[in-house]
C-alpha cells in the first residue's frame, strides 16, 4: 500500500503514527465487513479491495451508537455520472454498514432519485454534489436526525470539484475525532497533483488533525482506487 500525499505536508510523506498503525496490522484475509459489501452487492470489497482498511479503520466504532453518511447510493442509470452499471445494486453498501454496525444510523444521499429508500436505521435524501446549495440541504434534512457524523463517506460522483465540495461544505458537521473517506480517486499523475495542490489549501482551513491519500493494490483495478481519509480533531 503506497502513501502518495499526507497532510500536514511532510518531507518523508509518512503518515499520522494512527494511520500507520492501521495499515500495518490490516488482516490477511477476508473481513466480516468484506463479506457483508459482497453479501449486499457492493463492490467496495471485490472490485476496489477496501473494505479490510475499512475493517481496521473503523472497528472502534463497531458497537457504538453514531451517525454514518454515505454520498452514493449507486445508481444503475447511465445517465448518472458515476453510475455502477446496469448490475449495481442501489443501497447496497448502505444496507451493508448497517449490519456491520448494530447501533449506528446510516445516511445516504444521490442525485438518481430512483434509488432513495428508508428501511431500518436508513434514511436517504436527494442531493447533487456539484451544487454547494443542494448539499446544504441535504444536510439539513440528514441533521434533523443527527446533528454530527461520526463517519463521512464520498462514493458520489468521483470528481474533485465535487469532492472538494462535499468537503468542505459536510466538514463542519464530522464529529471530533471522526473520519471523512473519498473514495475511487484516479490513480494518474495529473489526477493526483490536482488533489494535492487543492487539498494543501482547503485543509488548512479545516480543522483537521491528519490527511492521507493511500493507493489500494488491487490485482485487476489500477485505475481508480486511491482512497483519501481525513480526521478531524
Amino acid at each position: 500500500m503506497d502513501i502518495v500525499y499526507v497532510w500536514p505536508p511532510d518531507p518523508a510523506n509518512a503518515p499520522s503514527a494512527e494511520l500507520s498503525n492501521v495499515i500495518s496490522h490490516l488482516e490477511e484475509t477476508a473481513t466480516d465487513l468484506c463479506r457483508l459489501m459482497t453479501l449486499h452487492g457492493s463492490d467496495k470489497a471485490t472490485a476496489h479491495g477496501y473494505t479490510r482498511l475499512y475493517n481496521r479503520l473503523l472497528k472502534p466504532l463497531r458497537d457504538q451508537e453514531f451517525a454514518l453518511l454515505e454520498l452514493g447510493i449507486g445508481s444503475n442509470q447511465s445517465g448518472i455520472r458515476g453510475n455502477m452499471g446496469p448490475r449495481g445494486i442501489p443501497g447496497a453498501s448502505l444496507r451493508a454498514w448497517r449490519d456491520f454496525f448494530p447501533l449506528a444510523r446510516i445516511h445516504g444521499a444521490d442525485v438518481d432519485g430512483n434509488t432513495l429508500f428508508s428501511d431500518v436505521r436508513i434514511s436517504t435524501y436527494y442531493v447533487d454534489a456539484t451544487q454547494p446549495n443542494s448539499v446544504r440541504s441535504m444536510l439539513i434534512n440528514a441533521r434533523k436526525i443527527d446533528k454530527e457524523f461520526a463517519v463521512v463517506i464520498d462514493d458520489g460522483p468521483h470528481t474533485l470539484a465535487a469532492s472538494l465540495i462535499f468537503l468542505m461544505t459536510t466538514s463542519p458537521y464530522l464529529k471530533s475525532g471522526g473520519y471523512h473517506i473519498i473514495e475511487d480517486i484516479l490513480d494518474h499523475p495529473s489526477a493526483l497533483a490536482a488533489y494535492s495542490s487543492c487539498l494543501d489549501l482547503a485543509l488548512t482551513y479545516m480543522d483537521m488533525e491528519y490527511g492521507a491519500i493511500l493507493r489500494i493494490p488491487h490485482v485487476s483495478n489500477r485505475h481508480d482506487n486511491c482512497f483519501g481519509i481525513f480526521k478531524r480533531r
